[in-house]
């Protein structure tokens, strides 16, 4: 791998570590890496090497995305959709419930939907980021029919949360 690519890393804004993304990063990156890191609440396990903050503000965040070579986040739709509006593809890593990453998998079903759309590239170890960072799989163009997909994931999100809200509501009135 080139050590002259820029990466941007997206951890988000959960308040739950991210280690299956530390985990794959590590195993992946060199520290001669030109790598930025927006961790987050995820705990800092990397080197002093790296531009690492925990958040900045939208119009700083969005410059990061604009310069970077490749972006590789979590699977938001916020991220994936400001990454889409400067024509780039970025791998995403899903944020799983069964690893204490997430409330829920709504990550994996978000990405499980929208994958044949060609958006973004899902990443799941740290062997495959490599072989496509290799292969130069990150200058692939997203679909050009994003915006159609972007009100498509905007329904996606819309069912998730009123699950979500249908779940608390009638816990809420009936107590198991």
């Amino acid at each position: 791998m080139s050590n002259k690519l820029k990466f941007f890393i997206v951890y988000g804004n959960m308040k739950l570590d991210f280690k299956t993304l530390s985990d794959i990063l590590l195993n992946t990156f060199d520290p001669s890496f030109d790598v930025t890191i927006q961790l987050g609440y995820s705990k800092n396990v990397f080197n002093n090497n790296y531009e690492i903050f925990d958040f900045c503000d939208s119009l700083k965040f969005k410059n990061y995305i604009k310069e970077a070579d490749v972006i590789i986040s979590h699977a938001g739709v916020g991220v994936i959709s400001e990454c889409l509006k400067v024509d780039k593809k970025p791998f995403v890593v899903c944020r799983r419930s069964k690893l204490n990453e997430h409330i829920n998998d709504h990550q994996y079903d978000f990405c499980y939907n929208y994958l044949k759309d060609n958006l973004f590239t899902k990443v799941e170890n740290s062997i495959q980021l490599k072989n496509f960072i290799t292969i130069n799989k990150h200058l692939e163009k997203p679909s050009r029919n994003f915006i159609t997909n972007l009100e498509g994931m905007k329904n996606v999100l819309y069912n998730i949360i009123d699950e979500e809200l249908n779940k608390w509501i009638k816990n809420l009135l009936y107590p198991s």
